[in-house]
């Protein structure tokens, strides 16, 4: 629609339609933005803690986005939209559907490299969430700002939001979501290089899934365990870790968890100078990162992978590897980029 048309018909609704039926038109139109993301969120990640949704007002009609593939290509299309729709929402008095927007596009602002928005939109929501006195609202929008500012390496502002959201969370009693936010955590001490204080978490989140029967958690657990025994040496149980990660991804729809446990695995192996068997894997790791849509570990995956293929003394499909992992890092500009660059610079 042209803006002078859209401008029109604003103009004509403001003057023409009575205020309540505007609203009701507001609901419906955010009800659709918000029951579609949700429907593309479980089509994006089947795994995920469902979220509980308020039912759509009479006439709306979400969209079907039952695949994986329909659901990256809706989020692509509308990505700007939903946050507009957010926006729109806090502006208008619709504080659910304000946090509940960002919240059901959460799995796809963390593969698509797009945390700077990911950041906004909670810092909005989280006013909402506060407004509206929910704490299961607040802890979730504090776990989106943690998780985001986690990639985005600002240490102590993802520490600060994932301790609160643990807090909350423990106050409702919501274990799952406890249990996550533990494995959150550990993800700073993990890429901030403090992996003896990761793995404490990793272990106690492992237990708490496994108190409560909770397989998918079970695997989150012990994909990240398997790292952080990969980062201080202990290859063996790395290798163990991930194996048993592995098994459990198989029964579970969670593609860039599987690629993460696997890609774990190539590393573990490689240290252990399994080099065949380490490029086997890490191929695999990276085309399941690559289908999933998780940009930022699919060039992590794919540095990995050239640092093996240059121990095995393939030094051209290492640079190949390591122009794919620069391009995404670029891409995503993220300042890992940097890092990249100067080892592609190094390679001879």
């Amino acid at each position: 629609m042209h803006d002078l048309l859209r401008s029109y018909a604003a103009d004509l609704a403001a003057e023409e339609d009575p205020p309540e039926a505007i609203r009701e038109a507001r609901a419906r139109l955010l009800d659709h933005f918000l029951h579609t993301a949700e429907r593309a969120d479980k089509a994006l990640y089947p795994q995920r803690e469902p979220v509980d949704l308020p039912p759509a007002r009479p006439g709306v009609r979400p969209e079907h986005v039952e695949s994986h593939a329909a659901a990256l290509d809706w989020y692509r299309t509308e990505f700007r939209t939903l946050l507009a729709a957010a926006d729109h929402a806090a502006e208008h008095g619709f504080d659910a559907h304000a946090c509940l927007i960002p919240q059901c596009t959460a799995t796809f602002f963390h593969r698509s490299g797009h945390w700077l928005e990911w950041v906004d939109a909670c810092r909005r929501a989280l006013v909402a969430a506060e407004r509206l006195g929910d704490p299961g609202l607040r802890a979730n929008m504090h776990r989106g700002l943690g998780r985001a500012a986690t990639l985005l390496h600002r240490w102590d502002e993802a520490e600060d939001h994932l301790h609160t959201a643990l807090r909350l969370f423990r106050e409702a009693g919501d274990r799952v979501s406890e249990g996550y936010v533990l494995v959150n955590i550990s993800g700073i001490f993990e890429i901030g290089s403090r992996s003896t204080e990761a793995l404490p978490l990793q272990l106690s989140a492992l237990e708490l899934f496994r108190e409560i029967g909770h397989a998918h958690g079970q695997a989150r657990a012990l994909t990240s365990s398997g790292w952080s025994y990969h980062l201080i040496g202990r290859h063996d149980e790395a290798v163990r870790h991930s194996m048993d990660a592995i098994a459990l991804y198989e029964g579970l729809s969670d593609l860039p968890g599987h690629a993460s446990a696997i890609d774990t695995l190539g590393l573990a192996y490689r240290e252990l100078g399994r080099l065949e068997e380490a490029l086997t894997v890490q191929r695999e790791g990276v085309r399941l990162f690559a289908q999933s849509g998780d940009r930022y570990y699919e060039a992590g995956s794919w540095s990995d992978l050239a640092e093996t293929l240059r121990r095995t003394g393939d030094v051209e499909a290492a640079r190949a590897a390591l122009r794919r992992s620069l391009a995404v890092f670029e891409e995503l500009r993220h300042p890992r980029a940097g890092e990249v660059r100067r080892e592609l610079d190094a390679l001879t």
